[in-house]
């Protein structure tokens, strides 16, 4: 059963019935407002001078977009979790089906462009919960296999389709379209472990990738900090994660 027609980024609901929640495209949004002019901010002018890259403004708002597209997939009951006296919406994993969804959309972007760059789109939405150590991050790949097993849920796959290309220009719709209807088929044990040993060999394991695995880190971290601030709201308090994101924002993207 869904929980709403409309995909959610945060979902909680207290004893008394009283629900907060905030919608998918509304949180790519709050993330996007964030970056604007990113090129002509510290980090884009760092990246330029020493990666060479001009377009570090295009990768991340990619992968603002596409960073929580796999969460259009954990919309039911069955996700719900109980603590204390609220219940919540668990995405546990979503980051891995938003990595699979960046790496077909990445994979037709090289196809056009034959620019590697678009990969570290990939390494930045796989990687924006987690530690990056690829070895650990590989036992995770068992909760998702359940996941998968347990039957994907592809009730807001339409839905998806429409949120996503509300943020995206004509011909990035028509990449995102050409891959959708099959990404349920997609998503198998081993289609994750398939793009995370690619990020592997091509970011750790090969010295000739030594400047996309800088820009996969800058981007990371920008990403990281646009998701946070833009989450803050709904959040009650500050914690020491949020005033270091700030922090780095700070410094690095105003």
């Amino acid at each position: 059963m869904a929980i709403t027609s409309e995909i959610l980024s945060y979902f909680l609901r207290y004893k008394d019935g009283k629900e907060e929640k905030e919608l998918l495209r509304d949180h790519i949004q709050g993330a996007l407002n964030h970056v604007e002019r990113i090129e002509n901010k510290r980090i884009g002018r760092f990246v330029l001078k020493n990666l060479g890259v001009s377009n570090f403004g295009q990768l991340l708002r990619y992968s603002i977009i596409l960073h929580d597209a796999g969460k259009a997939f954990f919309q039911s009951e069955k996700h719900i979790r109980h603590e204390d006296n609220v219940e919540y919406l668990s995405f546990s994993g979503h980051e891995f089906f938003s990595a699979l969804i960046a790496e077909c959309f990445v994979d037709e972007k090289i196809r056009q462009t034959y620019d590697f760059s678009y990969s570290s789109v990939v390494f930045a939405v796989l990687y924006h919960h987690h530690a990056m150590n690829f070895e650990a991050r590989k036992k995770a790949i068992n909760s998702v296999a359940k996941i998968v097993e347990s039957g994907i849920n592809t009730t807001h796959l339409e839905e998806l389709k429409r949120t996503l290309s509300e943020f995206l220009d004509r011909d990035d719709r028509g990449i995102l379209a050409k891959f959708m209807d099959r990404l349920p088929n997609k998503f198998t044990r081993n289609a994750v472990e398939v793009v995370q040993d690619k990020l592997f060999k091509r970011l750790v394991q090969n010295p000739q990738y030594v400047r996309l695995k800088k820009l996969s880190y800058a981007l990371l971290d920008a990403l990281i900090a646009c998701d946070y601030l833009a989450a803050q709201k709904r959040e009650a308090g500050r914690s020491a994660f949020f005033d270091a994101v700030k922090d780095f924002y700070d410094a690095w993207l105003i």
